[in-house]
């Protein structure tokens, strides 16, 4: 019986291939996926409700008209989230169900990040992003919430991820994923408007586009009128007292924030994070291919 070699994964075109068996990939970027949701779910339920928790239960638990009354008039912001748990709270309000979908949000946001740097660049990139990604402190954290935070998170990786598949191969159906996705961004979070700016700087910095720029501008165009309530919101003053209690920001509080954003949680999740780097090093230094000395 002949047996056939497990394909390689590729780089991107010119770079040849790169020699991580397709099954090795699968067992990196699935245990990635495990321990994502591993840390999630280790005491979920076991803190009460603070306060933000709090607010996303008592509103979703709202009568319909009730609910989208309190939406226009004082908490526009991550209306999308709030609509997801609207019928989530149904089925039960218990501390960890309540926290349960932003658990599910971080997992899938995992495979979003993998995909999205292998078309990047290849797919070591692509299992250590997502790799440090599972085991980000600040990423296990807001999983541990009942906020929009982890949701945000996995629309716009997707957004991402479904942009540059439309620039690298245009299609009608690609263009209708990535508009849909990006519609919904500003909805996640308001910040997610940054986001949506920077694909832009992102689009311009490239310069030169295979992707027809009439399909790209009026992307952009649909987004920008899907986000046209918040304006109006904010312009009417519904956010006003929001940021009331937030503390003035001071040099000290900016590299505190960054540090948290890079994975500052503690030994567990920085040693968690090592392993990731070498586990994925390991998988591309086995899996290069060996040269010979001439």
């Amino acid at each position: 019986m002949t047996t056939v070699a497990e394909p390689a994964a590729r780089g991107p075109e010119g770079d040849g291939p790169v020699e991580i068996p397709r099954r090795r990939v699968r067992w990196v970027l699935g245990g990635a996926v495990l321990v994502a949701l591993a840390l999630g779910l280790v005491q979920l339920g076991t803190d009460s409700l603070w306060v933000d928790d709090g607010f996303t239960l008592t509103h979703t638990s709202l009568p319909w008209d009730r609910f989208w009354q309190v939406v226009g008039e004082h908490e526009m912001n991550a209306v999308a989230y709030s609509t997801l748990m609207f019928g989530w709270v149904r089925l039960g309000d218990g501390e960890w169900w309540l926290r349960l979908p932003s658990v599910l949000f971080a997992v899938g946001a995992v495979p979003v990040v993998f995909l999205l740097g292998r078309r990047l660049f290849d797919e070591r990139v692509g299992l250590t992003a997502a790799s440090l990604l599972a085991v980000n402190a600040f990423v296990v954290e807001y999983a541990h919430e009942a906020r929009t935070y982890a949701f945000t998170m996995l629309v716009v990786s997707t957004s991402m991820l479904l942009l540059v598949r439309y620039v690298q191969h245009p299609a009608r159906g690609r263009w209708w994923a990535w508009v849909a996705v990006t519609a919904v961004v500003p909805h996640a979070h308001f910040f997610g408007l940054l986001a949506v700016g920077a694909q832009v700087v992102a689009l311009l910095a490239r310069g030169r586009l295979p992707t027809p720029r009439r399909g790209l501008v009026a992307g952009y165009a649909a987004v920008a009128v899907s986000a046209l309530p918040i304006a109006v919101f904010l312009a009417a003053g519904g956010d006003q007292g929001q940021v009331d209690n937030a503390p003035a920001l001071t040099p000290v509080r900016f590299v505190g924030a960054f540090a948290r954003l890079v994975g500052n949680g503690g030994p567990l999740l920085l040693a968690l994070a090592g392993v990731a780097i070498a586990l994925v090093a390991v998988v591309a230094i086995s899996g290069a291919p060996a040269h010979e000395d001439h």
